[in-house]
C-alpha cells in the first residue's frame, strides 16, 4: 500500500507566484526566539528575489519540522516550501509557522497560526541545527 504523505514532497509549478507574506514580522520574531538567525531584512531580500521568478517554472521541495528551543518550551511547526531551479540560484524558502505549548503539542491540539514569510534557505537550514527537532517529514 502507498502512503500518501510519502508521495508528494516535490512538485513543479509552471506559472510560479510567490506566496503573500502574512504577519512576517511575527514569523521573524518567532525565529529569533528559537535562535534561528533570520532577520527582517533577510525576509525582505528573499521575497524581492523570489518575485523575480514569478510567471516561470519553479521546482518546490516541501517538508515540515516541529521544533523547540529547549525541553518544556513552546513548540513551533515550520512548514517549508523550498524553491529551486537547476540552472539559477533561488535559495529561498517560503515558511509557514504555527505555535503551541509543549502540552498542546503532546495532545495534538490548539495550534495558533503565526504567519508566513520568505526566508533564505541556507540560513534556515543552519538555524534548524540549533533547535531540538521533535518531528519532521
Amino acid at each position: 500500500m502507498i502512503k500518501l504523505k510519502q508521495i508528494l514532497k516535490e512538485f513543479t509549478g509552471y506559472s510560479f507566484k510567490a506566496d503573500k507574506p502574512e504577519n512576517a514580522n511575527k514569523v521573524i520574531d518567532a525565529l529569533k526566539k528559537l535562535g534561528i538567525g533570520i532577520t527582517r531584512s533577510d525576509h525582505i531580500k528573499s521575497l524581492k528575489h523570489l518575485k523575480t521568478f514569478e510567471g516561470g517554472k519553479m521546482f518546490t521541495h516541501v517538508q515540515y519540522h516541529y521544533v523547540q528551543k529547549e525541553k518544556g518550551g513552546d513548540v513551533y511547526f515550520l512548514h517549508q516550501s523550498q524553491q529551486y531551479l537547476r540552472d539559477q540560484e533561488v535559495g529561498v524558502t517560503e515558511l509557514y509557522v504555527m505555535h503551541q505549548t509543549e502540552e498542546d503539542y503532546i495532545k495534538d491540539k490548539n495550534k495558533t497560526v503565526v504567519g508566513r514569510a520568505a526566508v533564505p534557505t541556507d540560513k534556515l537550514l543552519k538555524g534548524l541545527k540549533r533547535v531540538t527537532v521533535l518531528r519532521f517529514s
